[in-house]
This record gives structure tokens, C-alpha cells and sequence, in this order.
């Protein structure tokens, strides 16, 4: 992997101009073989996993101008962000599949594999968001615009490049406003009331619109996938509370999210709802998830601690196979409810901090069928850390830091949910570091 920044800013004597210039690029080049069992010199891997030999490099270039203006109309208080992106991608796949060697149809197995298209995504964007207060009351409306400009590579091989099957690797563009609000009040200096909501837009990709098949066409009839987001919270910070000079910070939130024309493979009675050929992927009914999160920490000369919880459930309307099945399907990419709590102790003439972590997850089995879920269903753990560290202010040592850590001490064997189809998480784990800073 390679990549480059340039970063330029422009800050005059003025509230209005604060200009900052970002240029970057960064490339990828992955190259796979596969191997031959020796049970069977004549094997080839299938062209889904990239066939015998495979390449696959991603160019991504992105600019990004941006300006903040800060001015007072009367008693309010103003400030205007706004600037405007790019961001252009390649995107180069090639694979080489022996077994094809001598058919024309498939370009003697070399040939981009059908579900690893090649092309180009080329994003234009500008935004702009006006945040202002008055009494306590902060107010921030925004507005964002995106051009997307998409152009597949054909492939080399006509099996993937057949009008006849509505292969089509053409332009395709797309565009759209994403508009957003958000608010904070200050109930009382200790309390604050904030929410938001957002109605972003997220264009297909490269991989979306160019999937093919020798029965499947290019999915040029995709639109964008939209997703309502919608929060409100609470958060408050009070200092002396159980002793001189310690603060309590809590924060809660509530928030949904509705995602409408989800881009999804299709699959079953979605596929059915097309003319054949029918493309890859689809946009279907769409989704929602909601959860709860809550958070609270606790600092002070000597001690703290913090206890973070957060719930988290979600369903398709329909199924990722049937979007009009009677019965909803769970979201899969639902996180199990989790609570996180530390307990700590400093001994300042030391420099000194140690303490314990604990980890405590519950079961996940809101899953629907392997077929569409990356996921299988999951057990409940508790994982147990204790960690210690030393960082000198003063003398010798200063600049130091050094850090030692058990990592699951009880040596509990699971299997994070996410994690489906590794291996366990690791046992009791032994971790140190020292650095130094001068």
C-alpha cells in the first residue's frame, strides 16, 4: 500500500476566512494464488474466489476545500462551514483461471472475475452547514449535495460481456441532497438536551452496478440507497460531587435509523420480481435499527471508574429473500447488548494508574438464516483485564511510558459475534509496551 497527504491552510486576520486545502492519494495492489492440492494437479479454484491467480489494485485520489466564517448578528452568534470534495476511485481486477485455457468465451482464463468488476467512481460533492446560538440554544442546519459518476470496465471475456444478457458497462450517474439538523440546549449549566437528524444518501458502487453473471445482468437500474437517522440524548457534567476537585459525566441517547431502497444481492422471490435477465443486485424494502446507549464516568485525584451500556435491535420489512414474506427478518448486523464497566486507581506521587476492566456481553440469536447473514447465532461472555501503567512527570524517567496488562485473566474461551468463522478469541493474553518521548 502506498499513500501521500498535502495539507495547506489559509488563516488571515479575519473571522471569515479560515481556508483549508486537503489533497490525498492512496493505492492498494492485492495479489492472490491459490493453491494446487497435491491429491489433484488438474484443480482449479472457482473464478468467485478469483480463480487460480488473481489481482486486484484500488487508486483513490481526494480533494477537499473547505472555509469557516464566524460572525455575531446582534446577540447571535454565527458560524458558517462550507466547501466542496472530490473523490475519484479505480478500481483494477484481473484473474487467471487455467481450466478456461482453450475457451474463447471465457478469453482463455484470463478475464476479470463477474463478481469483482472493474471501473471507475468518480464522487463531486458540496456542503455547507449554519450553526447558530442564542441563549443557550445552539442550532446547526446543513446541506450536502453529491454527483456520482460510475463507469464499469467491460470484461474480456464475452460470457460477462453479452448485450443478449443486458451486460451493459456504460455510464451510469447519480445525484442527490443529503439535508441534516441538529440542536443542543443548555437546560441548566450541568445539563444538556441535544438531538439530530439526517437524511443521507448512499450511491452504488462499482462492485453494485458492474456484478454480473452468465444469467445475470449489470444492475444499471439501481438507485440510491437513503437512510432516515433520528437521535435524541441527554448529557450532563457535574464536578465535586463525592470529593474536592472530582467529576461526574453521564451521557444517554436514543436514536433510530430507517433505511429505505437497500441495496442488497438479489436473492429467491426478489430475483423473481425482475424480467429475466435479472441483475444482481436490487433495491429492496428496507430496514430499520434502533437502539439505546448510556455512558458514565466518574473521575478524581485517585479514583475512577466508568460503566458504558448500549441495546440494539433492528428488522427487514420482508426478508432479504422476500421483501413481501409475512414474517420480518432480523437485521444481522445487530450488535449484542453490551455493558462495560472499569474501576481504576492513581497514585499521583507515584505516577502510577492501575485498575480492572470488564467486559459483559449477552447472547445473540436474532439471526436470520446463514444464506443472507454473515453471522451465526452467539453466545454470552464475560471477560475479565487488569492493566497497569507508569508514566514519570519528573526526574530520570521523565518521558517514559510504560504499560503491562492481562488480557482475559480467567481464561474464558469465546467467540465474539462479529467474529463468525474465526477462532476463538485468545486466552489469557500478557501484554507490555515502553516508549519514551524526548
Amino acid at each position: 500500500m502506498f499513500a501521500g497527504r498535502h495539507t495547506y491552510e489559509y488563516n488571515p486576520d479575519s473571522d471569515l476566512i479560515d481556508l483549508a486545502f486537503k489533497a490525498s492519494y492512496s493505492k492498494t495492489a492485492q495479489h492472490d494464488t491459490r493453491r494446487v492440492p497435491l491429491s489433484d494437479p488438474d484443480y482449479s479454484a472457482g473464478l468467485y474466489v478469483g480463480g487460480d491467480d488473481s489481482t486486484l489494485d484500488y487508486s483513490i485520489y481526494k480533494l477537499d476545500l473547505q472555509n469557516t466564517s464566524a460572525f455575531n448578528l446582534g446577540e447571535f452568534e454565527n458560524t458558517l462551514k462550507y466547501g466542496v470534495q472530490m473523490r475519484h476511485e479505480i478500481r483494477d481486477s484481473m484473474a487467471f483461471k487455467k481450466s478456461y485455457v482453450g475457451r474463447p468465451e471465457y478469453n482463455n482464463g484470463h478475464l476479470q472475475p463477474y463478481n469483482i468488476p472493474s471501473g471507475t467512481q468518480t464522487i463531486w460533492s458540496a456542503w455547507g452547514e449554519y450553526t447558530i446560538g442564542f441563549a443557550g440554544l445552539e442550532l446547526t442546519p446543513g446541506l450536502r449535495y453529491d454527483y456520482i459518476h460510475s463507469k464499469g470496465e467491460a470484461n474480456l471475456a464475452s460470457k460477462y460481456n453479452n448485450p443478449e444478457m443486458n451486460h451493459d458497462y456504460g455510464t451510469v450517474e447519480r445525484f442527490g441532497f443529503s439535508p441534516s439538523i441538529s440542536a443542543v440546549y443548555s437546560l441548566t449549566p450541568n445539563i444538556k438536551l441535544f438531538g439530530d437528524y439526517a437524511y443521507k444518501l448512499r450511491a452504488p458502487l462499482v462492485d453494485e452496478f458492474y456484478d454480473v453473471g452468465s444469467i445475470r445482468a449489470t444492475a444499471t437500474q439501481l438507485q440510491n440507497e437513503r437512510v432516515s437517522a433520528k437521535r435524541i440524548g441527554v448529557a450532563s457534567t457535574y464536578k465535586n460531587v463525592l470529593m474536592q476537585n472530582d467529576t461526574i459525566t453521564g451521557r444517554m441517547a436514543i436514536y433510530r435509523n430507517d433505511v429505505s431502497n437497500n441495496i442488497y444481492r438479489l436473492l429467491s422471490e426478489n430475483s423473481r420480481s425482475y424480467d429475466a435477465p435479472a441483475p444482481t443486485y436490487g433495491n429492496l424494502a428496507g430496514y430499520y435499527t434502533q437502539g439505546f446507549e448510556a455512558e458514565l464516568y466518574y473521575d478524581s485525584e485517585r479514583f475512577f471508574g466508568s460503566i458504558a451500556y448500549s441495546r440494539m435491535q433492528g428488522k427487514h420489512d420482508g426478508t432479504l429473500k422476500d421483501v413481501n414474506a409475512t414474517t420480518d427478518q432480523y437485521v444481522s448486523e445487530v450488535a449484542p447488548t453490551k455493558l462495560i464497566v472499569s474501576l481504576g486507581y492513581k497514585v499521583p506521587e507515584a505516577d502510577i494508574t492501575f485498575g480492572w476492566k470488564g467486559r459483559f456481553v449477552d447472547a445473540q440469536d436474532r439471526v436470520p438464516d446463514n444464506y443472507t447473514s454473515l453471522y451465526s447465532p452467539s453466545k454470552g461472555y464475560a471477560v475479565h483485564d487488569v492493566f497497569l501503567t507508569w508514566t514519570p512527570k519528573e526526574g530520570r524517567f521523565e518521558g517514559l511510558e510504560a504499560r503491562a496488562s492481562i488480557e482475559n485473566m480467567f481464561n474464558k474461551n469465546y467467540r465474539p459475534y462479529f467474529a463468525d468463522g474465526a477462532a476463538p478469541e485468545k486466552g489469557v493474553n500478557f501484554k507490555s509496551s515502553v516508549s519514551y518521548k524526548f
